[in-house]
């Protein structure tokens, strides 16, 4: 058959898109390869990422590793796989964190008096206690619905989820004077006219 005599072109999805470097990889793992061992300088002070359209904006990495990392979502290597489901991830720190949705395991409990609940991330904690001491400013503007929250990406998740348009619509709206600024953990104040992330 002609088809199996073409030769087949490289995947334009495995394109080098360093700045200045046009290369075509046949593999995902060719790709991997040939950024770290032809971009990432050895023994350099910063590393800096100069992927085209990277939102990172040449910031710099204090090591190599963390660079490795950081390639890694512009090559969507994913090296650390789920043994139960198959599901990769870029980082070890977060297959770990998946295989407690697998055993069911939460060893972040709050430790609010009085709450029982846990979590499988200290990340998901944190924005449980929240809920404790600090107000609720984010605030859905759907009507019909009273529900409010003490970040922005819990009200997208659950405008999302409940189809209540988008943040940035009439239906959502920053609190009076902005949008809570971090202070510490668990406290906030409001800073003048910002919405978002």
């Amino acid at each position: 058959m002609e088809d199996d005599r073409r030769q087949e072109e490289p995947n334009e999805r495995y394109r080098c898109g360093w700045e200045g470097c046009q290369q075509q990889l046949a593999s995902q793992q060719q790709l991997v390869v040939h950024v770290t061992s032809q971009h990432v300088q050895l023994a350099s002070s910063t590393y800096r990422c100069l992927w085209r359209g990277c939102s990172r904006r040449r910031q710099g990495f204090n090591a190599r590793y963390k660079m490795f990392v950081h390639i890694r979502t512009h090559t969507k290597e994913r090296p650390h796989v789920c043994p139960d489901c198959g599901k990769g991830f870029s980082r070890q720190e977060n297959l770990k964190i998946h295989k407690r949705s697998h055993t069911g395991e939460k060893p972040y409990a709050c430790t609010f008096e009085g709450c029982d609940r846990a979590y499988s991330n200290s990340s998901d904690r944190f924005k449980h206690t929240r809920t404790h001491y600090v107000d609720r400013p984010y605030s859905c503007r759907h009507p019909g619905c009273s529900k409010s929250y003490t970040d922005p990406s819990s009200l997208r998740k659950h405008m999302k989820a409940n189809g209540h348009g988008r943040p940035s619509s009439p239906a959502a709206t920053p609190p009076p004077g902005g949008r809570p600024e971090k202070l510490s953990r668990g406290s906030t104040k409001l800073s003048e006219g910002q919405w978002g992330d």
